[in-house]
């Protein structure tokens, strides 16, 4: 537990840190779902999200984009703890993909 005094608190000299598998579960929690539940729209198992929550090992990058997609947090807040220089700016390559109205087979 950190202790402030009241000086630090006044000053707003305290920002809490936290880690990548605290931004993960707390992106989780805002959209109220369960590991497990979470896990399938994720599209892994419910071990690969308690891993990631608890950073006992590592997280790949299709993971990270999935768990944004789903959460819709930026991939870069998520892996690092700010967001990217580019957020809110429309995606390039979203709006290529998004105006491919018939895809091939």
């Amino acid at each position: 537990m950190v202790h402030m005094t009241v000086a630090q608190i006044a000053s707003g000299g305290y920002v809490p840190e936290f880690t990548r598998g605290d931004r993960l579960r707390k992106a989780r929690e805002d959209m109220a779902l369960s590991r497990e539940d979470f896990a399938q729209l994720v599209g892994v198992s419910r071990q690969t999200i308690t891993n990631a929550e608890t950073e006992s090992h590592g997280v790949r990058r299709i993971t990270l984009n999935a768990w944004s997609s789903v959460t819709g947090a930026d991939p870069h807040w998520l892996e690092v703890g700010h967001p990217s220089p580019e957020a809110g700016k429309e995606c390039e390559l979203c709006a290529r993909q998004d105006s491919n109205l018939r895809p091939r087979d």
